[in-house]
């Protein structure tokens, strides 16, 4: 019963790895983040340092979920109000 038990888990764990290697999906994937909760951008420079930070902290907290630099990127184009999104539209049309 025991051996049986060991074994079992054995295979479970082997087959766990070989899929993560593969590349698909686990189990249990990291939830996917919806808002990133920071408070708009508008483009004023006293803002920016702190806005920056803001999007840091929460970007290195959700870090395994957002794997892609483009799935943080349309995190934080929403924030963007006023001249900070026309300059992103200036560049990113």
């Amino acid at each position: 019963m025991r051996k049986e038990k060991y074994d079992r888990r054995c295979h479970e764990l082997a087959e766990y790895l070989r899929k993560q290697r593969k590349g698909k999906k686990l189990a249990h994937p990291p939830k996917k983040l919806e808002k990133l909760g920071v408070d708009p951008f508008k483009g004023d420079s006293t803002n920016t340092q702190c806005f920056i930070q803001d999007c840091e902290i929460k970007l290195d907290y959700f870090r395994e979920s957002l794997r892609k630099d483009w799935d943080k990127v349309i995190l934080v184009i929403p924030l963007l109000q006023g001249p900070a999104k026309k300059w992103y539209q200036s560049i990113h049309p």
